[in-house]
Order: C-alpha cells, then structure tokens, then sequence
C-alpha cells in the first residue's frame, strides 16, 4: 500500500479501474470503452461503503456525454496521460473533483484499492474460476479477437482502397506533366517559327499573306512533327547506349583476371544480375527493330504528305521542303528506292505465274508439247 501513498485519490482509482479495462497493457482504450472504464471506477468507489447502491461519479447529463462520444468516436484512442485532460473537456469539471465531489475519502479509497488486490489473489477468488467460468471467458477473448480482426479487415480495405487512388492520381498526374511538356515544346517551337516569319515579312498583300502564312503554317507543324520524332529516336539512343555500356563494362570486368576483377567482383555480379535477361543480341535486336520503326514512320509520313501535295510539288521549281534537310533527304530518297525495285520484283512474279498458268491450260508451254 505504500506505493499509492504518494499519489492523489483520484490517481490511484484511475490506476486500478485502468488496469480493469486495460487488460492488455496497450497504454490506451477505446472510446468505445469509455463508459467501461468510468463503470469500474464507481465500482471501485463504492467498495466499504454501508449503502448497498452503488456511488455515481457523473450526473445524467456527463453520462449522456460520454455515451455519446463513445459511440460517434467508438475507435478513438484515448492514452492513460490524457484521459484527466478528455475527462475535463466532456464533462467540464476535472476528473480530481469529480473523485472529490463523491464525498469518499482517501483512506476508504486505499482500503478499497487494497480489498481489490486482495480480491484478485485470494484462494476464493481462484475457485470461482470454474470450467465453465474459464469457458465464458474464452468465449469473450473469441469474441474480441474476431472483432478485432474485422477491424483490421475493414481498414486494410481502406489502406488498399487508398492506395489505389494514389496510384491513379499519380498515373493522372505523370500524363497531365507529359501534355504539359509537350505542349510547351509545341509552343515554343510555334513561337519562334513565328517571330522568323514575321521578321521577314513585310509589304505584301492580304491574299498573298494569308496562303504564305497557311503555307508556312504547314511547313512549321511538319517541322514540328519531325523534331518530336527526332527527340524521341535520341531517348531511345541514349538508353540504349547506357545499357549496352553497362553491359560491356559488366564483360570486361567478368573476363579480367587481374587484382581489378577482384576489388570489383561484386559491382561485376550487380550488374549482370541486373541485366541477365538482356544478352548483346536482344538489345541489338531492340535497338534495330526501334530505330526502323521511327524511320518507317519518318517514311511513310513523308510519303503521305508528297502524295496529297504532288500537284504542288511539280508546279514548284525549288527543292521541297524535306529536301533542304540532309537526313530527311537521305532516309526519304532511301526507302523511296529500296521499296521500288521490291514492288516491280513483285509485279513481275505475278507476270511470270500468270504467264505460265496460261500456257499450261493451253498447252503452249514447250515441256506439254
């Protein structure tokens, strides 16, 4: 009992109703449980008393409140150190006071914390804890334990739920930057196109100015197109440049047998385990099949456009605009090439089987005669 001497009455009931509710020794308690933890401390409180009724700490209107909070708030948690504090602000007086407004003093208070100790180690209370008492309270544990776990359930969901959403808003976020930047690009790029033209404008007619301006307009997004087209081929280099030295860096390592290969044996692994699904032939393979499909979409891109603006290119004596650049020139002039002797190669196949079919049903060939 000497350890509860140097507390205050309303202390040392907190403590032990506490420990009541508190049977796990979390350090805090539901809201939920409030009306629990307040029932014990009046249980405690009426200990020794001559009155069989047992002793209220709150008036109608507190127990009111805190019912209310305890069901609006039913997971909050509520810590040993704050609860005097939460007591204050729902009931409006502090929890000393409503000890103190009980009328008990702090020596029935002892006794009655003392008769509790006692309670709970005596040879009676032991007895009471029959087969069938030990199975309610297993029951209860049950109980609390799929409650709990559903509560967990619940916001397991909830984080889940949450972090998809974060996952969308991110994806959302990424897009909208990426419009963004190009965009800006495309602005940029317009602008400065702009400021040349008008630079080199000057007395012309409105008519004249307006097909020069459609004219250039064209020209311009083409360019602008193109330049897109360029940047990404040049990401894509990169990339696959820093791959392919990684992994050279990676074979050189591997292959050394000098002190060197030793010191750095382990950055050698890092980086083939990194890369141990790409061999030099796939990323060769990749680099290849990449490049050709952005020139064979420079081409065909280029293709459609001389095919829907022919009239005007043969009327015009300058050089098109893709000509007076050298590596548009050269791939577009390329695959213009390449693919012409493919397509009279195939028409003249079709000739020669047609011919052939034909001689057949006729028996003009020389080996049907």
């Amino acid at each position: 009992m000497s350890m509860h001497l140097d507390k205050s009455s309303s202390s040392i009931v907190l403590d032990v109703a506490w420990n009541e509710v508190d049977k796990k020794n979390q350090g805090f308690i539901y809201a939920k449980n409030f009306p629990a933890l307040i029932k014990s401390i009046e249980t405690i409180l009426s200990h020794g008393e001559e009155d069989s009724s047992q002793l209220s700490l709150l008036s109608n209107t507190g127990v009111d409140v805190i019912d209310t909070f305890a069901k609006e708030k039913e997971f909050f948690k509520i810590y040993k150190d704050e609860f005097k504090e939460i007591f204050q602000g729902l009931v409006g007086k502090s929890f000393k006071d409503a000890i103190e407004g009980t009328m008990i003093s702090k020596k029935k208070i002892l006794a009655s914390v003392e008769y509790n100790e006692n309670e709970e180690g005596s040879p009676e209370k032991s007895r009471q804890d029959s087969p069938g008492r030990l199975s309610h309270r297993l029951r209860i544990l049950e109980t609390k334990l799929k409650t709990t776990n559903e509560e967990l359930r619940f916001k397991d969901g909830i984080i889940a739920e949450k972090d998809r959403e974060l996952i969308s808003l991110t994806r959302s976020v990424g897009e909208y930057k990426d419009k963004y930047e190009f965009l800006q690009r495309q602005f940029s790029f317009y602008k400065g196109h702009g400021e040349a033209i008008n630079d080199g404008d000057n007395n012309k007619g409105e008519q004249d100015a307006k097909l020069e301006d459609n004219e250039r307009y064209s020209s311009t997004r083409h360019e602008f197109i193109i330049s897109e087209l360029k940047r990404k081929l040049q990401e894509q280099t990169v990339l696959i440049t820093t791959l392919r030295d990684q992994i050279q860096i990676g074979g050189v390592e591997l292959g050394s047998t000098n002190g060197k290969s030793s010191k750095r044996g382990g950055f050698t692994v890092g980086i083939l385990k990194n890369f141990d699904t790409f061999s030099t032939t796939n990323l060769l393979l990749l680099f290849f099949l990449m490049t050709f499909t952005v020139l064979s979409f420079i081409f065909f891109f280029i293709r459609n456009w001389l095919q829907t603006n022919n009239a005007e290119f043969q009327s015009q004596k300058d050089l098109s605009w893709w000509e007076n650049i050298s590596l548009l020139s050269r791939i577009g002039w390329f695959f213009m090439d390449w693919t012409e002797p493919i397509i009279e190669s195939e028409n003249q196949i079709r000739n020669d089987e047609a011919l052939a079919a034909y001689d057949r049903i006729f028996g003009l060939g020389g080996s049907e005669q």
